[in-house]
């Protein structure tokens, strides 16, 4: 029997107006499907998918609350999406029309990862280098996405034409771009 694509599953669910999966930890677009009508882009959304899914479990795990069934709901003025950890690295984000009935979602989306588990790869996925998901971590949440790789090659001494191929840094280099992108966004550490 051939796998359900993201589409077959989909169409059976009329509210339903996007369905994105994403590899974690960083939220890299794995599959996506959305409505025509939709204007989205996919590639953009799940590393924030993955962001706030990411924040949600630290948070839960910190108050000792942490379930493997545990979901993001976030209601807009005309787009509830619900985020849920499929299986360990990865996650579905399910977009649908504001006007749902919230038990109908739940049943629906109770369907749909029943459906996913059957189709996504068995294992994890493969974690992109350690140096990449800074940077794209960087670029996500910097204050000035234009200059900011600038600011950090002259804190690092690393050249931009080598930021921007991180993945042939040098460990030591990884370290200091890792300390310089701390440094920039003030955070004490890095979860990528």
């Amino acid at each position: 029997m051939a796998r359900a694509t993201l589409k077959e599953m989909a169409l059976d669910v009329p509210a339903l107006r996007g369905l994105f999966v994403a590899a974690l930890p960083d939220g890299q677009l794995h599959d996506a499907w959305m409505r025509p009508k939709e204007q989205w882009s996919a590639r953009h959304l799940t590393p924030s998918f993955g962001d706030v899914h990411r924040a949600m479990r630290r948070a839960l795990e910190t108050l000792g609350s942490w379930a493997a069934d545990a979901q993001v709901t976030i209601e807009s003025g005309n787009v509830l999406i619900v985020l849920r950890e499929v299986r360990p690295g990865f996650l579905a984000a399910f977009a649908f029309d504001r006007t749902a009935a919230a038990a109908n979602v739940g049943g629906q989306i109770k369907r749909l990862m029943q459906r996913l588990q059957e189709v996504l790869p068995s294992g994890e996925p493969e974690q992109r280098p350690r140096a990449v998901r800074i940077v794209d971590f960087l670029l996500r949440h910097g204050p000035d996405p234009h200059t900011i790789l600038a600011r950090v090659a002259l804190k690092t001494g690393i050249t931009l034409e080598r930021l921007g191929a991180p993945s042939a840094l040098e460990p030591t280099e990884v370290e200091l771009l890792e300390e310089a992108v701390k440094d920039v966004l003030g955070l004490d550490s890095l979860d990528v």
